[in-house]
């Protein structure tokens, strides 16, 4: 199987938890970001922005840039026209989804604990680094998964807390619980992982 046969196989579930792009951006262009191994921190930003409904698909990436630095979602010293870290980018995604961290991102929410973040909830697969540069097929496999993340997150706050008056009801909760993929340490933060220096590699 050739690397553009998985791209196309992959791009369906990006664009059905992210359809205004699929209208909104032409299909030169997601090719063009699928061909670009190193983004720039403008370029991420305008993805990540119009996915979480920050900004529109047709904001330009400087605008994008300029609306993530305004909200502290960038490493400090981001450059529009660098290219984007693994561990700066793991943190523009954090803060534009609102995704909760642990206690060491909550205290220190930087590109380093974000990153680690993103790792423990597997937000970030395969072998990384959080200096690494992030190729445009990358970025849409993360924020992919972070959509996926926050709607499995949504599903959750559907289940009810109080304590079940009967022994169906209480079958009935935890199969709803069951039903949701990977919603173990969903609420959970990645200290478990912080011994880990250096490359990870997760299936």
């Amino acid at each position: 199987m050739t690397h553009h046969t998985n791209i196309k196989r992959f791009l369906p579930i990006f664009f059905f938890f992210f359809p205004v792009l699929l209208s909104a951006q032409t299909a030169a262009e997601i090719d063009a970001l699928l061909e670009t191994g190193a983004l720039t921190y403008a370029q991420a930003s305008r993805f990540i922005l119009a996915a979480a409904d920050i900004v529109s698909p047709e904001t330009s990436a400087d605008e994008a840039f300029r609306t993530a630095q305004v909200s502290r979602s960038l490493p400090r010293g981001a450059v529009s026209g660098a290219p984007a870290t693994l561990g700066g980018t793991a943190l523009l995604v954090m803060k534009s989804f609102g995704i909760k961290g642990g206690l060491f991102y909550t205290i220190f929410p930087g590109a380093r604990y974000a990153y680690r973040e993103m790792v423990y909830k597997k937000l970030i697969q395969g072998r990384s680094d959080p200096s690494m540069a992030v190729s445009g097929e990358r970025l849409l496999r993360i924020i992919s998964r972070a959509l996926v993340y926050i709607k499995q997150d949504d599903a959750l706050a559907l289940v009810p807390r109080s304590q079940p008056e009967t022994e169906a009801e209480k079958d009935g909760v935890s199969a709803a619980a069951d039903a949701l993929p990977d919603a173990r340490g969903l609420s959970t933060g990645s200290e478990g992982v912080l011994e880990y220096e250096g490359k990870f590699e997760i299936e």
